[in-house]
């Protein structure tokens, strides 16, 4: 930022897309006098956050790992609310930036935002299509849709990065001040200047790539059904699916099939470059997409892209070379998109340098903080 307002930003989620998300957004938006509070399962964790120091002076705290102390952190997270406390005594905090839901907070949001005004990001207003456990499904609605609903009604000022998501928020919440921000790159450092190899893909290249974590929503059981009946059209390309997920329980079972690579596990950051790089094409079949920064990492490497043809990827994407929109329910015409992309001479490199830029971000949040202290 170019002026010297005194912010705190709140990063206490520690899902893999909100720890880039959570940096770029600092980095765009900060200031020396800013600070931010960055919660952390374990020391490890610090790694994905390494050098964000030069930005803003940073306070790691450590998640519980106990039972009773995870349990306890949802309802009232005390070294957190001691820590913020602190920082807004000792510093004159003007704003707080909370970046990664901050669900923890749900119980005393209120109480904090009658300190120092609030400007709350909002990831999902409406929840995804998910296949829950029952047991999932009660603890998603006890720590994760309720408090992000509780959060949500308290909130007076509200910024996202999807325009289907204003204007959503715009019909179904007018009692409140609603931002819009284009989303941030998700490419950090570690992954700009990596040249590691996933040891599953050693010696494999030019395949067909999902990335992310595998959930319903995401539509990944399209694309592998999909290139399951189609292998032979879609050869030599192998399908590789990249990143965690319950695939048997709750998605599709994976047959035994060479041609089919499941990386059943986080991807580090040192691995993504190679697995996109050595990609013929990226694939995201999403039934819905609020907003993500998936985008962000395929055009940083000017990786063609295949998307659903959902409103978020249309904002994001829409008359873009090296993007190709597609109906993943349509078997037939996502096999098609995909060969199309894989035979075209396109880059999405473009994209990238148009879209995902960090002065456009903190052109974005200098306004928007601007007319929050107004």
């Amino acid at each position: 930022m170019t002026d010297n307002r005194k912010i705190l930003f709140l990063a206490t989620e520690n899902a893999p897309g909100m720890r880039p998300y959570a940096f770029s957004m600092i980095k765009s938006t900060s200031n020396p006098l800013s600070h931010a509070i960055i919660v952390v399962k374990d020391e490890t964790e610090k790694k994905h956050y390494t050098g964000i120091e030069q930005y803003c002076t940073v306070h790691y705290l450590l998640r519980p790992s106990d039972t009773i102390g995870k349990l306890w952190w949802h309802v009232y997270p005390k070294s957190l609310v001691s820590t913020i406390n602190s920082i807004l005594d000792a510093n004159d905090i003007e704003l707080i930036v909370t970046l990664t839901g901050e669900v923890c907070l749900s119980w005393i949001f209120a109480r904090l935002q009658n300190k120092v005004p609030i400007l709350h990001t909002v990831h999902d207003a409406i929840p995804h299509e998910y296949k829950l456990s029952f047991i999932n499904s009660l603890k998603d609605k006890l720590f994760v849709s309720g408090p992000n609903k509780s959060i949500l009604k308290k909130s007076k000022f509200l910024v996202t990065n999807s325009l289907q998501q204003k204007k959503w928020l715009e019909q179904n919440c007018s009692d409140k001040k609603i931002y819009y921000c284009p989303f941030p790159t998700l490419v950090t450092s570690d992954i700009e200047n990596s040249e590691k190899v996933a040891s599953e893909l050693n010696g494999i290249n030019d395949y067909i790539l999902f990335f992310g974590r595998v959930e319903f929503y995401k539509g990944v059981h399209l694309l592998y059904n999909a290139y399951i009946n189609n292998k032979d059209t879609l050869h030599p390309h192998k399908l590789v699916l990249a990143g965690r997920g319950d695939h048997e329980n709750y998605y599709f079972s994976v047959a035994d099939d060479g041609d089919v690579i499941v990386i059943n596990r986080f991807i580090e950051d040192c691995e993504v470059r190679k697995l996109f790089e050595n990609a013929a094409v990226v694939v995201y079949p999403y039934i819905s997409a609020t907003q993500s920064g998936v985008l962000s990492v395929a055009s940083r490497f000017g990786k063609k892209i295949v998307v659903a043809d959902v409103p978020f990827f249309r904002d994001s994407a829409n008359g873009q070379e090296g993007v190709f929109f597609t109906d993943p329910s349509n078997e037939t015409q996502l096999v098609e998109t995909i060969l199309e992309a894989i035979n075209s001479d396109s880059t999405t490199q473009r994209l990238y340098a148009s879209v995902y830029s960090h002065e456009t971000v903190a052109e974005h949040m200098d306004s928007i903080i601007g007319n929050v202290l107004s």
